[in-house]
């Protein structure tokens, strides 16, 4: 079946699953059916019975679910992904809250407090402080996490600080 495990108890559910490399401690220690995963981690995909993931960081991706082709890098990223699918989540910690979510891309440690988002763009600092943030409605906002009611394809910038100098060249945009 093209399977490899090393670490205790990793891919230790698998029934027919193909494809699949479990590295570390319990790394898709449930997975039966699942194929073409790749966890790297202590408890690693521990739960997930999906098929497509690839889950890099001890504790990524712990839930029970079967949520499929997703990527997880960091510590505790996307920890609570039940079901949803086509995720990518890159720092430690990111993605909390995401259990059903799809295709959702996050970039940046800490991100959490997600209320199952579905199609959002993510680019926070190491802190979880969100500067970029694109919803599934298109609208885009810089250190705003949300737009008006019923709002497509708008911009959305936080208050800001007046530039104290001029960019030659350019121009500069504040609120």
């Amino acid at each position: 079946a093209a399977n490899s495990s090393v670490g205790s108890g990793a891919l230790l559910g698998l029934t027919t699953g193909s494809s699949n490399t479990g590295m570390g401690y319990r790394a898709f220690h449930s997975t039966d059916t699942g194929s073409n995963n790749t966890g790297v981690g202590s408890l690693a995909g521990i739960f997930n019975t999906g098929g497509g993931n690839t889950l890099i960081g001890a504790s990524a991706v712990t839930q029970s679910g079967t949520g499929s082709n997703n990527t997880a890098v960091g510590y505790s990223a996307l920890l609570d992904l039940d079901n949803g699918s086509s995720n990518t989540v890159v720092g430690k910690g990111s993605g909390g809250g995401i259990q059903s979510g799809s295709n959702n891309t996050i970039i940046g440690a800490n991100v959490t407090g997600l209320s199952d988002p579905s199609g959002q763009i993510i680019i926070a600092t190491g802190a979880g402080t969100r500067r970029i943030n694109v919803d599934g409605s298109g609208n885009i906002g810089l250190n705003a996490t949300t737009a008006g009611t019923s709002a497509v394809n708008v911009i959305v910038i936080a208050n800001g600080t007046a530039p104290t100098t001029n960019v030659i060249g350019a121009g500069q945009l504040y609120v």
